[in-house]
């Protein structure tokens, strides 16, 4: 169930419809108890000026173990949230777990902040690397 919640919040925001967007976010998170949904929930509120609320969702999703999708969101709550250092240590999480997509976090609008990063730069080539690996690892099977 939380899911569809997932899916309506997404397609609302991609609507510009925020405020039902983070009534979804909201019961995404609470039904779910998903890192990324948690994180995209703070993500919004921060961007809706509910900086209070917004911590105490990425509070929530911190402490659900690390996914791919949670590791970015939280990476994209913390970039608008104007942690960068905290955006740069989700990400290289998501590396960590196998990010293979540079694609994934270079393209992101909520990342852009920290594209002249060098740490930024590091965790792309992190991406790339785990690209290759990948690559290899399919064609010897």
């Amino acid at each position: 169930m939380w899911a569809h919640y997932s899916g309506l919040a997404t397609t609302l925001e991609s609507l510009g419809r925020r405020e039902e967007a983070v009534a979804a976010w909201s019961k995404a998170c609470d039904l779910g108890h998903s890192q990324a949904e948690c994180a995209m929930y703070a993500r919004l509120l921060h961007l809706l000026g509910r900086s209070g609320e917004a911590r105490a969702a990425a509070q929530v999703a911190a402490k659900v173990s690390d996914t791919p999708g949670g590791a970015f969101a939280l990476a994209r709550y913390w970039a608008v949230a104007g942690r960068p250092d905290e955006a740069l240590r989700y990400l290289q999480r998501l590396v960590e777990l196998g990010l293979d997509s540079e694609e994934t976090i270079s393209q992101e609008p909520d990342l852009a902040g920290l594209r002249g990063d060098p740490e930024f730069a590091e965790i792309i080539e992190r991406a790339r690397s785990n690209a290759k690996r990948q690559t290899g690892e399919n064609e010897t099977r």
